[in-house]
């Protein structure tokens, strides 16, 4: 990108589509970085040279990702402000139409008010003669204060050019001032409490004055704590002493609660206090402060301990593992996915470590609330929400397996909510890994079931069916299920299905075996299946294989192409269960009988092979034909 010239037209014009591609496929899986991972994206998408080649949409995206960074990450900003000021150069009045979604995110820049040098070495100086430091103590000090200046002129160099850019827009630079329903939208007041639900008395030095105590309402103070914490305030300062206070009122919050008389049951007044405070810790737990961080990121941990017992009342532990799937689900901050991904498997752990094994085989609360939530986000429509559930699940993954009771209610049922998750994600972009992330969630599933049943000689009795499971009630009902998709128009997930169908077939009769005797027990399986219904073996195949066909539209330019890709796909589905079918499974006795075949006739039963041989290449000339 940097050896072409991005004021004049590419010499070679057969450059531009796969660069196009590659820049589209980064600004896609750009969502998916932190840190300086996602900073090196930006830079490359934002490069003046990108910007030639890409089009107006497929460049905002990332530019709004970094200014919404820009206060954490100065080099990001000078990377967005350079975007701007270039996009303002080449097109302004294409970038006059993206003014409104821009401008409001550079307010956070211009608000910052970073601590100046000056004023941290007066500090110093002042202290001077109050302690003697050693030699190390004063050069670390003077390079802090070095790198403070140098931040700090960084963004006072920012700020400038961020105000000279609203200057050449003109009056289209007023839409930096976010409307006042917009910019209302998010600080609304919380939930009215009763008075007196929880005061908080402070006493003072002084006595013998009517001020010697002051007593404050903790609901009526968190709000505004919350909103100074999390950035509607531009002073760092002011900031960093609002998140210890927000600290010191949680703590107090949870002791106030565990030393009640009542043992805690009152705490449910506070319900509507910590359905807010929960994302206000979570997202602290990600600052881009260390100190912010590593404060909250300890503080997240001791409340998934104290809520994941059974000591918590079960709205609060609701609360917090909805806070939880709301951030695992987060559509731009790798970050908050992390930290809630791990989030999840520690709450999963305490609340098995702080049960006894009683209380886990018949009424775990805790951990079934969890795996309860990750099926109903595994099923969800929105992608995001889906790739979250499949990250949660290879977190808890490793506690999950070791619980027999668990293991038992819920492992059939996680393996087929996964598979229903890699088939809805069969549109989505190839660059969010939606699809892999499911794919492997099956495979840890499966996995599980997989040694329960032969390891454990089927402790968990997955083999038995449960009507207490819902769907499937146990492994044979799992593989009625793969069967009947074998062939589905979705790539990765009838793939899933072939390769489980032959793992778990043979289960029903056996453990496993050799890859011969497990295909012979699948065709045991398939013949007992026709024979449910008085079919024979090609019967049956025809009608498991070719359900899910569709007739190919017409290929005049008024079809859709959409449904030309449907079509295409079913075809593509059908044509390799076949090949799966024919190569693992099946052979040409199973499919022409007797009297076909000729039981003495040698050259019929080379004649017959010879037509499947070629109908073999037929398939795979096909498969290649539907796949392109």
């Amino acid at each position: 990108l940097s050896s072409l010239n991005p004021g004049s037209e590419l010499q070679a014009s057969e450059l531009q589509e796969p660069l196009r591609a590659y820049l589209s496929f980064v600004s896609v899986a750009a969502s998916r970085f932190s840190d300086e991972l996602l900073c090196t994206a930006l830079r490359l998408l934002l490069c003046p040279a990108a910007l030639a080649i890409s089009t107006s949409t497929s460049a905002l995206p990332p530019l709004k990702l970094a200014l919404a960074k820009a206060t954490s990450h100065l080099p990001t900003a000078e990377v967005a402000i350079s975007a701007l000021e270039h996009w303002h150069e080449v097109d302004k009045d294409g970038l006059s139409v993206y003014l409104k979604e821009l401008l409001p995110l550079l307010q956070p820049l211009l608000f910052d008010a970073r601590k100046r040098g000056g004023e941290s070495t007066s500090s110093n100086d002042g202290r001077k003669n109050e302690s003697k430091a050693s030699k190390s103590s004063k050069t670390s000090s003077s390079s802090s204060s070095s790198n403070i200046v140098e931040s700090t002129a960084a963004l006072v160099e920012l700020q400038r050019r961020v105000v000279v850019l609203l200057g050449r827009l003109g009056g289209e630079g007023k839409q930096i001032v976010v409307p006042a329903d917009e910019a209302l939208r998010g600080v609304l007041a919380w939930e009215e409490l009763p008075p007196d639900t929880l005061p908080l008395y402070i006493s003072f030095p002084i006595t013998g004055t009517k001020f010697s105590e002051l007593t404050l309402q903790l609901p009526e103070l968190l709000p505004r704590i919350c909103d100074l914490c999390t950035g509607k305030s531009g002073d760092r300062q002011t900031r960093a002493m609002s998140a210890e206070c927000l600290h010191a009122s949680i703590l107090y919050l949870v002791g106030s609660a565990a030393t009640d008389a009542s043992n805690g049951l009152s705490s449910h007044k506070f319900i509507k206090l910590w359905k807010r405070m929960f994302v206000v810790v979570i997202e602290l737990a990600v600052d881009s402060e260390a100190s912010t961080r590593l404060l909250f990121a300890k503080l997240l941990k001791q409340l998934i301990h104290w809520f994941s017992s059974a000591r918590a009342r079960e709205e609060e532990a609701a609360s917090l593992l909805l806070a939880l799937s709301n951030g695992i689900a987060s559509e731009d901050n790798q970050s908050l996915r992390e930290v809630c991904a791990s989030s999840m498997a520690e709450f999963m752990r305490y609340a098995i470590k702080q049960s006894t094994s009683k209380q886990i085989s018949e009424s775990p609360i805790a951990a079934d609330r969890l795996i309860i939530r990750l099926k109903t986000m595994a099923t969800h429509p929105d992608r995001c929400k889906r790739s979250g559930a499949t990250i949660a699940f290879a977190h808890i993954c490793k506690d999950f397996r070791e619980q027999v009771s668990l293991v038992s209610r819920y492992s059939l049922s996680l393996c087929y909510v996964f598979l229903v998750s890699l088939k809805r994600s069969h549109s989505d972009h190839a660059a969010l890994e939606v699809a892999a992330y499911a794919a492997k969630a099956v495979s840890d599933a499966a996995k599980i079931v997989i040694q329960t049943i032969v390891r454990y000689n089927d402790n968990a009795k997955l083999l038995k069916s449960r009507p207490d499971r819902g769907f499937p009630t146990c492994l044979s009902d799992l593989v009625d299920y793969l069967w009947a998709h074998l062939s589905s128009p979705e790539v990765a997930f009838h793939s899933k299905c072939t390769e489980l169908f032959y793992t778990f077939a043979p289960l029903l009769s056996g453990p496993l075996m050799s890859n011969d005797v497990r295909g012979m027990k699948c065709k045991e399986w398939i013949k007992a299946k026709g024979m449910e219904k008085h079919h024979d073996v090609k019967t049956t195949l025809i009608q498991a294989f070719d359900c899910h066909l569709e007739p190919l539209p017409s290929l005049a330019l008024s079809s859709s192409s959409l449904s030309m890709a449907s079509s295409l796909y079913a075809l593509l589905g059908c044509i390799d269960t076949y090949i799966w079918a024919f190569k693992h499974i099946l052979s040409v006795e199973d499919i022409f009988d007797g009297n076909d075949i000729g039981s003495n006739n040698a050259k019929s039963k080379k004649s017959q092979k010879g037509s499947v041989s070629s109908g073999m290449s037929l398939l795979t000339s096909l498969k290649d034909f539907a796949s392109h």
